[in-house]
């Protein structure tokens, strides 16, 4: 009889450790990030990889083996060939797609993102970028894999066949052992060190539970903090903060912008406070972070010259609607819990609650959010209406001959039709004030520069990364929105705040920060922030300044209470400051999925070091108090 699970079982494996070797030969440069320099180091990180990738390729190949005879003793023959052909095909075209995952976020799928494949707006949005150029690599490869499967050497008696499977069978488990062994001896980064497959296995079986922080460690964060903290919840904790703030030392700018939009709202202005949420906008690839003669964005470089620029700002996290959180919720992105994604049942309100008529008959201000992209993506139509944002707009509501992308519609696109809507509901609303964000897609992951590219905009060289030039078509896009702002009379009463949703791991343009270990998390968290405006140019003057340069280090979250300040919103608590206030309490932290970064301390931690108490510093604020959120965001 000829032994077809054996036979099964070893093509099998020659197709998965194919497919795994060419993946991994494609990524290990992203995945590496320097970290591994020189031939032996590089080597020894590959191999370790390798290791791993034939280990999975092995269990595979003897499920898909088994899975294949069954078909074969239901079926015809050819349809269970069919089976196993497109059933490779599918794991084919996978890989291809976790390449532009791997070169967007720096590291192997994590397994909180696997939901995101039962998400129809995700795959919408991005299924283009599976069908780049590695998907007729590996094909390519499936097909010669195919045809040397039928041109193989006869195959050995029955008996012999058990014996090389078994014998296959132990030399894959002394593979296995060896890649646990050389990925301690040799220090290989984590994201080198096994197969996709078994790192999302690893996280998925991992235990995932938090400590309740105790009333000890609650104890020790309020002395950390300078308050008492050893009765009440985390959002108790906040509110004690925010309350011994009062008086704090701002700085003077703060003031004269709280008096410039006040002097707005008296004289009937209805002043506009407006976010512009600018998708994977980096510090890196931003002129004014790095001034060299050939900038990507001069449009940005020019409006922070009559602008109050944050050079030291930072994400909360590494994915967008982290950012969106951050800004109108003041909380800090989590991995482990979504806001916005699964609409958390804990007792959190964001800014535009408090402007809700329905809840507050006393509020004054209209509030708006536009998007160029799905609004159903990450719940954030339904979010949003849920937290009292009543004008919104998003990919939905624009003609179907506007130009777009996988991900929406093209940034000048959106932002002109932007302003246009702005100036309706200025002049519609009987509010004093309007609030809102505007959200940007086209700065992403496949990097395709929309058709409304203006071609003097883009970079001329052609050989640069295809993120330069969506980054140059993102300036261009924000200068003509700011441009369209004064034609229709609105810039003089604006404030407008500019700032990234996050970063991620595609090589910079420009090299401003230094090798380190935390090279990494400086590329995924530290973001632009600028605040212009004809609001903030009258506050500028009025401290005799031109241009205003902050260098203390401020987080997304300072901007939720900065505009609840700024408005006069009583009751709002958020996880941070007024990033005007000098010497700040509370720690800027920033979760990267694998880690938790502050950019203070400059120091990483690892997901085990902040989901038990046995692990904590005697006096590290920065992971205190994220426990302590984490803690109250699963219980509530």
């Amino acid at each position: 009889m000829k032994p077809r699970f054996y036979r099964a079982s070893f093509d099998n494996f020659i197709l998965f450790a194919l497919l795994f070797s060419i993946h991994r030969l494609l990524t290990f440069e992203t995945l590496n990030a320097e970290v591994l320099t020189g031939t032996l180091r590089e080597l020894q990180g590959l191999l370790v990889g390798l290791c791993s990738d034939l280990w999975i390729a092995g269990l595979l190949a003897v499920l898909i083996a088994g899975l294949f005879q069954g078909l074969v003793l239901c079926a015809p023959p050819g349809i269970a060939r069919a089976v196993r052909m497109f059933m490779f095909a599918v794991i084919a075209l996978g890989l291809s797609a976790h390449q532009s995952y791997v070169e967007y976020f720096g590291f192997p799928m994590m397994a909180f993102h696997l939901r995101y494949l039962y998400d129809s707006a995700f795959l919408t949005a991005n299924g283009q970028s599976m069908f780049e150029w590695p998907l007729l690599v590996y094909l390519g490869a499936l097909a010669l894999g195919f045809v040397r499967e039928h041109s193989w050497i006869p195959w050995p008696r029955v008996s012999r066949a058990g014996l090389i499977f078994i014998a296959s069978a132990l030399l894959l488990l002394v593979v296995h052992s060896r890649n646990i062994l050389w990925r301690v001896q040799w220090f290989i980064p984590e994201n080198l060190q096994m197969n996709l497959v078994e790192k999302l296995y690893m996280q998925l079986s991992r235990n995932e539970t938090i400590d309740p922080i105790s009333e000890q460690e609650k104890a020790k964060l309020g002395r950390l903090l300078g308050v008492d903290a050893e009765s009440g919840d985390f959002y108790a904790l906040l509110k004690q903060i925010g309350l011994s703030q009062q008086p704090r030392n701002l700085l003077p700018i703060s003031r004269q912008l709280h008096r410039s939009w006040s002097q707005a709202v008296k004289k009937g202005k209805k002043p506009i406070l407006a976010v512009l949420l600018m998708e994977s906008m980096r510090p890196a690839e931003t002129g004014y972070f790095a001034r060299v003669s050939r900038t990507l964005t001069p449009e940005l470089d020019r409006l922070t010259r009559r602008g109050i620029v944050f050079r030291q700002a930072y994400s909360t996290g590494s994915v967008t609607r982290g950012g969106q959180e951050a800004v109108f919720c003041g909380h800090i992105s989590s991995r482990d819990t979504s806001l916005m994604r699964y609409d958390a049942v804990a007792s959190i309100q964001c800014l535009p609650d408090f402007l809700n008529p329905d809840a507050y008959p006393e509020s004054s201000v209209e509030s708006f959010w536009y998007h160029g992209g799905n609004g159903l993506f990450d719940n954030q139509l339904s979010f949003w209406r849920k937290h009292g944002i009543r004008n919104i707009i998003s990919e939905e509501q624009f003609p179907p001959e506007v130009a777009r992308t996988s991900w929406g519609v093209g940034d000048i696109s959106f932002l002109r039709q932007g302003a246009k809507e702005l100036k309706k509901l200025h002049d519609a609303t009987d509010k004093q004030a309007l609030l809102g964000m505007l959200l940007t897609v086209s700065n992403h992951v496949p990097w395709d520069v929309p058709r409304d590219f203006v071609p003097l905009a883009l970079p001329k060289q052609k050989s640069l990364h295809k993120s330069y030039h969506t980054t140059a078509y993102a300036d261009h896009a924000i200068g003509a929105f700011v441009k369209q702002m004064k034609q229709q009379g609105l810039w003089d009463r604006t404030l407008l705040i500019l700032v990234s949703d996050h970063g991620n791991q595609v090589p910079p343009y420009r090299e401003i920060y230094e090798d380190s270990e935390v090279k990494s998390a400086l590329l995924q968290s530290h973001i632009n922030l600028v605040m212009i405006g004809g609001l903030v140019e009258a506050a500028l003057d009025k401290s005799r300044l031109k241009r205003l340069d902050i260098n203390h280090i401020v987080s997304q979250v300072d901007l939720s209470q900065f505009i609840a300040e700024t408005l006069d919103i009583k009751g709002f608590v958020g996880m941070g400051e007024n990033p005007f206030v000098a010497h700040k309490v509370l720690p800027v932290l920033s979760r990267l999925e694998q880690s938790l970064f502050d950019p203070k301390a400059k120091r990483l931690f690892q997901t085990d070091e902040f989901r038990s108490s046995s692990k904590l510093d005697q006096d590290e604020l920065s992971i205190d108090f994220y426990r302590a959120y984490l803690d109250y965001i699963r219980s509530k």
